[in-house]
């Protein structure tokens, strides 16, 4: 109880100062764009900012529901013995963000283009229409600073956001990210920053700068995972060949259960929850200034990890100490913590030892560590950046992990004391992946542990092939071969199928570069549209159960009716369209073979079911499960676990549930002219009140009545 009183003190007094600072300091109205179309999504800001106070969880992996990894960003631009517009030298200037706080009024202030719009979002198709039973799903569209406009969007991204900011140091910022669906580059969202040296150090488009000459110019970036993940943080491209340069995290084991918990199994049901890697890849750093400058293959020249709360990393430059940032501004230069003693190392850069490479069991065996780390990185320095030059900097943020699949796999295996890696023998041993094993006895105690973890791990080379992806896209100019353009979708719950349709009118006439479609594919999954354990049994997974097209045997058409799926229960849908393969080849030669559009852009969220034929009287009527027990899992429906289903009945009538003392709980109107009707379509009305209360245990009376004058009361039972 002492230790529990204190961690709520603790975290009281951090909420009031946290609420303190946000209410004093000033903060601009938030003007963003999301970026949906691949396995993660992003929301970007007008200002570039990604930290915790304007962007929380901002990254978000729709095949692991759930499992982010990056809480929060900071940017920092910082130069040497800067020159204000009065003439004063300072020793150090900076303009950028914490990876808390931010400052868009002084430091980072977004520009409006002359329509007063300060952001842009350019897709290349008109986002597809999906509805479920009428509901329309998709996002609204356009929104202002929307448009379709293939011939905006640089390359052959699905789109691509755009804004513009200046910067207290009088560079100012064109900001572009962009997203795609194509399979092999799907994983990633790419930046692409072009900083000028305008000498505009505000909002108003008067220079205060005439003479702006910059020297020892750094960018910063820091990245901070969520506080109650555990997380190892690690580097590569620091020496001399390297292939990629990328800064790093992955899953670590927890010190304290009696088993090993890499990647965050279910030590009854075995699905591994957090398998996933996530990182940060520098794809281009000028050598110089010029304007044809080449790419510097040493960049980021320093890379370090630390406490996410040093202030010198949290806040703005306008809430820094003098002394925090001359130390900031020292550690980009010649970086922080143990530097790696290699010969082999890039000269002159700064990298600390990674931290996975240090002599520590666990992550949070460092005196410092307060469950939340981050990692550190500054490129530079550039001198002789005059007024009038402009230089480009490109990343990828990167995500990726084994598959929802073999999760599962080896989950059970594990669970059952019978896991094997059966990866190909030439990959390297399970220290290579994670290097602690190589130094402590009993991280994974058994060979089930070791080759759980080693499937785990393996998860780094799907993060350096997605790495490498954003790399080749970027060098060949964003030009990956593209799929066909999404469809529109419409679902339907039908007597005796659910009714799947699409369209094919999303393509701009200004899109040159998108395939016609050669055929569709419609894509299926029981009972969650993502990965969920119920009952020993993962629901939420895809399959393909219809194609037509090219190849099928099958012309094209444009509905399916989906008569396998069982009574009642919840199906999602998404349909993809494909292409005929021709001239499908990555930057290497390598055939793509087909292409189809992204699974996420055309896919439901919300259940539809097959129904029953109506009947003509009430005699028949059912109340599945009767009683409904909220333990007794194995009769649910799966994926549903509060939903009730009343079966044959009429295809209009009023259904009233009372409880036993009389009080009327909840109406429900059954219109669709079918022979079904459930008790809450959607989860938040599950087994609730007219006012949105949850109902309790006890008997209930439902009262059904039909326009013509029949009614029956049928009992029912609830045990929660």
């Amino acid at each position: 109880m002492y230790r529990i009183r204190n961690i709520n003190k603790i975290l009281y007094a951090s909420v009031f100062v946290f609420l303190m600072l946000f209410i004093a300091y000033p903060v601009k109205a938030i003007v963003t764009k999301w970026i949906e179309v691949g396995k993660i999504r992003a929301r970007v800001f007008d200002s570039g900012i990604q930290n915790e106070v304007r962007s929380p969880y901002f990254y978000y992996d729709f095949d692991y529901f759930g499992k982010e990894n990056i809480n929060s960003i900071a940017y920092m631009f910082a130069a040497s013995d800067w020159k204000d517009p009065a003439g004063n030298v300072h020793p150090v200037k900076m303009a950028g963000t914490g990876h808390v706080f931010s400052d868009e009024e002084r430091l980072t202030i977004p520009i409006p283009d002359k329509n007063d719009v300060y952001i842009h979002r350019y897709m290349r198709y008109t986002p597809p229409s999906i509805k479920v039973n009428g509901v329309e799903l998709s996002n609204p569209w356009p929104k202002e600073g929307d448009e379709v406009a293939p011939k905006k969007i640089k390359g052959s991204a699905d789109v691509m956001v755009e804004s513009r900011f200046n910067t207290a140091l009088g560079l100012t910022v064109h900001q572009r990210v962009f997203g795609w669906s194509q399979k092999n580059h799907d994983d990633y969202i790419l930046y692409d920053w072009t900083v000028i040296n305008t000498g505009n150090i505000d909002k108003d488009p008067e220079i205060e700068l005439s003479e702006n000459t910059i020297n020892g110019l750094y960018f910063w970036r820091v990245l901070r995972e969520f506080w109650w993940q555990r997380t190892w943080y690690s580097a590569y491209g620091q020496h001399i060949g390297d292939s990629l340069r990328m800064a790093y995290m992955y899953p670590s084991r927890s010190p304290s259960p009696d088993f090993d918990d890499l990647g965050d199994p279910d030590p009854v049901l075995g699905f591994l929850e957090r398998p996933g890697f996530v990182g940060e890849a520098m794809l281009y750093f000028p050598q110089s200034v010029a304007y044809d400058a080449k790419d510097d293959s040493t960049q980021p020249r320093m890379t370090a990890w630390g406490n996410s709360e040093s202030s010198w990393n949290k806040v703005p430059p306008t809430m820094m100490s003098e002394s925090d940032q001359l130390f900031l501004y020292d550690v980009m230069q010649n970086g922080y913590g143990p530097p790696i003693q290699d010969a082999n190392v890039y000269s002159n850069t700064h990298h600390a030892v990674p931290f996975d490479h240090r002599n520590i069991k666990h992550e949070t065996d460092v005196p410092w560590w307060n469950y939340q780390g981050i990692d550190m990185k500054s490129s530079g320095p550039l001198n002789n950046f005059q007024k009038g030059d402009s230089i480009r900097i490109v990343w990828a943020t990167v995500r990726n992990s084994i598959s929802t699949e073999k999760a599962w796999e080896v989950g059970q295996d594990w669970v059952n004391g019978t896991a094997t890696w059966n990866g190909s023998p030439d990959a390297p041993d399970l220290a290579e992946y994670y290097p602690a094993y190589d130094r402590f006895n009993g991280l994974a105690p058994t060979p089930n542990d070791r080759a759980k973890d080693r499937w785990i791990l393996s998860g780094r080379d799907s993060l350096f092939q997605s790495a490498w992806n954003a790399q080749q896209n970027f060098d060949q100019g964003y030009n990956v071969p593209l799929p066909p353009v999404p469809p529109d979708l419409s679902v339907n719950s039908k007597p005796n199928r659910i009714e799947v349709k699409w369209t094919d009118d999303n393509r701009s006439p200004d899109d040159d570069l998108s395939p016609d479609p050669a055929g569709y594919r419609v894509y299926r999954a029981r009972g969650n549209p993502n990965p969920q354990v119920i009952e020993g049994r993962l629901i939420g997974r895809w399959k393909n159960i219809f194609e037509c097209g090219q190849g099928t045997g099958r012309p094209i058409q444009y509905s399916f009716d989906d008569t396998t799926a069982l009574r009642g229960e919840n199906y999602y849908y998404y349909v993809t369209a494909f292409d005929d393969g021709v001239g499908n080849a990555s930057v290497n030669g390598k055939d793509l073979g087909v292409l189809e559009s992204g699974k996420y852009l055309a896919r439901t969220t919300q259940p539809a079911s097959l129904l029953r034929e109506p009947q003509t009287s009430l005699d028949g009527v059912a109340i599945v499960p009767n009683p409904f027990h909220v333990n007794a899992t194995q009769v649910q429906f799966p994926g549903a676990p509060n939903k009730i289903v009343f079966e044959e009945l009429p295809a209009e009538c009023t259904i009233r549930i009372y409880s036993e003392s009389g009080d009327l709980v909840r109406t429900i109107q059954h219109t669709d002219g079918s022979g079904d009707e459930s008790w809450g379509v959607n989860a938040d009305t599950y087994q609730t009140t007219n006012t949105g209360q949850v109902v309790v245990s006890g008997i209930y009376i439902a009262h059904i009545s039909t326009p013509d004058g029949q009614s029956r009361n049928i009992k029912f039972i609830i045990i929660r």
